[in-house]
């Protein structure tokens, strides 16, 4: 049987052959159309990084784990099993490994609350972060998508690794530090302008009632009076033209 096992390794493969693919390949071909079609593809040198990335892989992760360190590859164990970035104990799979590229074992993932998800638009208005810090910026974010619970007709949701996401937001501004002071000056600069635009309709609104109580006086009014007319004898009198006042008067 070991005879047998040798020779079947030695064939040649032709999984391929006639036009066929793999599943990987299946999988990588629709990968690539979707990522074609949504993405932004330029034909420039990074075209081989957004394939990998497609993959699960990318070009600093394999660099990284071509390092030799202890006799065996970074990141890997003895075994051939990944090592737990938490726990450090190998393992073959895990969820965060599978979609964020993050050494973390599930038994972490469950048992600790650091390895959180968080939404695309909370990590925005939490982290200062921009629509390009996670489409452009290499690496990009990775991310799952789920069904809004809010409304199923509404765009899908993107959610990303925390941990990741703070990540990039040191990067963009230095230290997280940097970035909460720009947060604070952001919040304080909305809290002064809300107060402004306060502070300005409530003078228009006193303004509006201190006109409603303040009674203009009236113009008085000039009678313009038409022509004579003799009522009797030496009776005479004239009417206004605007608001028919008559006047009479005798004549000696």
């Amino acid at each position: 049987y070991l005879l047998l096992d040798v020779l079947k390794q030695s064939q040649p493969s032709y999984s391929k052959a006639g036009g066929f693919l793999t599943e990987d390949s299946r999988n990588f071909e629709q990968n690539l159309k979707w990522k074609r079609k949504y993405c932004d593809f330029s034909d420039s040198e990074d075209n081989e990084n957004d394939k990998l990335e497609i993959l699960g892989e990318s070009s600093s992760t394999i660099d990284n784990d071509n390092n030799n360190e202890g006799g065996f590859l970074s990141g890997y164990a003895e075994d051939g099993g990944r090592i737990c970035r938490d726990c450090e104990k190998s393992f073959s799979s895990s969820y965060l490994l599978t979609y964020f590229k993050h050494p973390v074992c599930d038994d972490c993932k469950n048992t600790k609350d650091v390895h959180l998800l968080i939404t695309r638009t909370d990590a925005k208005q939490e982290f200062l972060l921009k629509d390009m810090d996670f489409d452009k910026r290499k690496p990009r974010l990775r991310f799952i998508s789920r069904k809004n619970p809010h409304n199923a007709r509404w765009g899908d949701m993107r959610l990303y690794l925390r941990s990741q996401v703070e990540k990039r937001a040191a990067e963009i501004w230095g230290s997280i530090e940097a970035m909460q002071e720009a947060k604070e000056r952001r919040d304080a600069n909305r809290t002064t302008l809300k107060h402004k635009r306060f502070e300005k309709k409530l003078k228009q609104l006193r303004q509006q009632v201190r006109s409603d109580l303040y009674a203009k006086p009236l113009k008085s009014h000039e009678h313009e009076y038409g022509e004579e007319i003799c009522d009797t004898g030496n009776t005479f009198y004239k009417l206004c033209k605007t608001c028919s006042h008559k006047f009479e008067y005798e004549k000696l």
